[in-house]
Order: structure tokens, then C-alpha cells, then sequence
């Protein structure tokens, strides 16, 4: 990850988690679950974003990933190969727009750290409250 950071500069390897959430949809919603020869392509992101926010990801177990990186490439390049089962949990928490929208707004405003795990606690609360499960 050091080296990746080096030669993208420090604003491009800031942790998008809207960047994030969209690459563990595509990867939920592929044809096959081994994601071999699918490349994850969010507009307006470069390789190296989505190449680093899947390593984010692999590292913080939401899904499997390889470096498939070859000689004549600059940088690693991580590719998602399919979500964990922490990964699936994950995504159906933070599926719906207006859920991940308005935890992230709870978070934000409560001043919390807004890191996954928090965003994931309050989307679950968030989406119990709408079902009416919440006490």
C-alpha cells in the first residue's frame, strides 16, 4: 500500500467510502462469484482509486482480492474477486440509498468516527427503525 500511496499522491489514497460501497456493488452484482476477468470500472475513478480502495477492502475482510500486477504496470493492481460473508452482511446493511445516506448523516453529525463499522451499527439501526423493529 506504501508504494501506491507514493506514486498517486496522498489526496488520491484518502479512504472514499461512497467509492468503496459502489465497488462492493458492482462485485455483489457480477455473473459469476470468482470475478475472473471482470474488472470493477466506476466512472470518474481512476485504476488506482478502485485498485486501492479493493485492497482497503480485502485488508478489512469485506471481500477477496489479488495484486495482479504485472512487469509493465506502474502500480499494485488489486482486484476484487468476490465478497466474504462479512462483505454480503455488509452490503445488504448499506444497500438502500436513503439507508446509507441517512446513517451517514447520523454519524457525521454525532460526531463519530465515520469508519465502516460505525456506518454499518447505525445503517442497521436505521433500517430496523423503518421496518419497525426498533425498541
Amino acid at each position: 500500500a506504501r508504494r501506491v500511496a507514493q506514486r498517486a499522491g496522498a489526496a488520491e489514497m484518502k479512504k472514499d467510502h461512497e467509492l468503496c460501497r459502489q465497488i462492493l456493488l458492482a462485485v455483489e452484482g457480477r455473473k459469476s462469484f470468482d470475478g475472473y476477468g471482470e474488472e470493477v470500472v466506476i466512472p470518474n475513478c481512476s485504476g488506482q482509486q478502485i485498485s486501492y480502495h479493493v485492497l482497503l477492502l480485502h485488508e478489512q475482510g469485506l471481500l477477496v482480492a489479488e495484486d495482479e500486477k504485472h512487469l509493465s504496470d506502474e502500480y499494485p493492481v488489486w482486484q476484487p474477486i468476490r465478497l466474504t460473508n462479512a462483505g454480503h452482511e455488509f452490503v445488504e446493511s448499506i444497500r438502500s440509498e436513503t439507508i446509507w445516506a441517512k446513517a451517514k448523516e447520523i454519524v457525521r453529525k454525532s460526531g463519530a468516527e465515520l469508519s465502516f463499522s460505525t456506518i454499518q451499527q447505525v445503517a442497521i439501526e436505521v433500517l430496523k427503525k423503518s421496518l419497525g423493529l426498533a425498541a
